[in-house]
């Protein structure tokens, strides 16, 4: 399998996590966490190149735990993002966001976790903090030759110019439409909606975007939902710097 690692560690500057996630090392907010966006073949049990996976070793949540996505196609070139939100000392604010050639697999906040959590705790030091991204490939269970290419690799940090994230989003759903209402992101001049209408391990997947335009209100009314099917909402707040992080996730049964 082949992926995208963001390390997180605080080992005087080495960029290390994947080495000290070996047996016997577990995180606790000190050491170390990292996020993984992948490619694998659950141990040789489906066909290559196997499932797109989101896999973290997370301080409030068991090491090596794995989600599982779509299938991508071989022979092609892929379009990967992979963004963390370390959380704030203190708080389960963390998250993991997920894009597959321009689509969002996933918010990852520990919502699938039992029981669920809010957010993802990574750290619980402020000198845990990101120290390195590389791309790599591990191999298993394959004696032949593997190769994967990669290119274009961006690295970007958040504006502190961005809007924090909308919040308090409820949906509501009435006889032919689901009514969305949110609190208002201060210095934003419109918003996003995201939609998904299927669950995977407890995770909402994919995610689409509801509107060709941010509305400018906190509110809208999805009149495209179907009655007597569940459907899972994101917002984010959108300015002149660009485009907030995610809301928490709101669900009409």
């Amino acid at each position: 399998m082949h992926g995208c690692n963001i390390a997180i560690n605080n080992q005087n500057g080495k960029p290390d996590a994947f080495g000290l996630a070996t047996a016997g090392h577990t995180a606790d907010g000190t050491n170390f966490a990292s996020a993984w966006a992948e490619t694998e073949n659950n141990w040789a049990t489906t066909t290559p190149p196997g499932h797109v996976v989101a896999c973290w070793r997370l301080a409030n949540m068991q090491a090596n735990h794995y989600w599982t996505g779509k299938v991508p196609a071989r022979g092609i070139w892929h379009y990967v993002v992979n963004r963390v939100g370390l959380n704030d000392v203190g708080k389960d604010n963390g998250y993991l966001d997920i894009w597959y050639d321009g689509e969002l697999l996933g918010h990852f906040t520990g919502q699938h976790n039992t029981p669920p959590l809010q957010g993802l705790r990574m750290r619980t030091t402020p000198d845990l903090v990101i120290r390195a991204f590389y791309p790599g490939i591990y191999v298993h269970h394959n004696s032949q030759k593997n190769t994967v290419w990669i290119d274009d690799i961006s690295i970007v940090a958040e504006s502190p110019s961005l809007c924090t994230a909308p919040t308090d989003l409820k949906a509501e759903r009435s006889a032919d439409s689901i009514a969305l209402t949110w609190t208002a992101s201060e210095g934003a001049t419109g918003y996003n909606v995201y939609r998904s209408d299927s669950r995977k391990q407890g995770v909402s997947t994919p995610f689409i975007r509801l509107t060709e335009r941010p509305v400018a209100q906190p509110s809208c009314v999805d009149k495209s939902a179907a009655q007597g099917k569940p459907y899972y909402y994101l917002v984010t707040a959108v300015s002149a710097h660009g485009e907030s992080t995610f809301s928490q996730e709101a669900t009409a049964p």
